[in-house]
């Protein structure tokens, strides 16, 4: 079982992100969706997994945030306030019975533009302990 829908709603369903632009109809998981009209919005994206202990592996995954004009600020206060929920996040169980146990950060990425989207962009990286 992955993570992925128990990140998901951890994400979607806080308040703090709600309020800042981001929820169920604005976080989307990566190619799940072709052209997003909504700004901001933002993308989770899976990758590689890391041995931890048997059968278990740490997940990486970044989270995507996108908006409109020159200004990164919006997405800062974002990634600012992901970073704060999962820090806090500790044994976190989604509808479907995916648990993640921790979330260690990995760090986030520079200013960026998605030429694709047309917006401008950063990400925050991390690895899930599912279990």
């Amino acid at each position: 079982m992955t993570a992925r829908v128990a990140l998901w709603e951890l994400l979607a369903d806080d308040s703090g992100l709600n309020a800042l632009g981001i929820d169920r109809t604005t976080l989307f998981n990566t190619n799940s969706v072709d052209s997003p009209e909504a700004r901001p919005f933002a993308a989770i994206r899976w990758a590689q997994t890391f041995p931890e202990f048997g059968l278990i592996k740490r997940q990486s995954f970044s989270v995507w945030v996108h908006d409109k004009g020159k200004d990164y600020s919006r997405i800062d206060l974002i990634l600012k306030r992901i970073d704060a929920i999962l820090t806090d996040a500790v044994h976190v169980e989604g509808s479907d019975g995916s648990k993640i146990s921790t979330f260690d950060d990995q760090g986030a990425s520079d200013d960026l533009i998605d030429d694709g989207y047309g917006t401008i962009t950063r990400n925050t990286t991390w690895q899930a302990l599912p279990r």
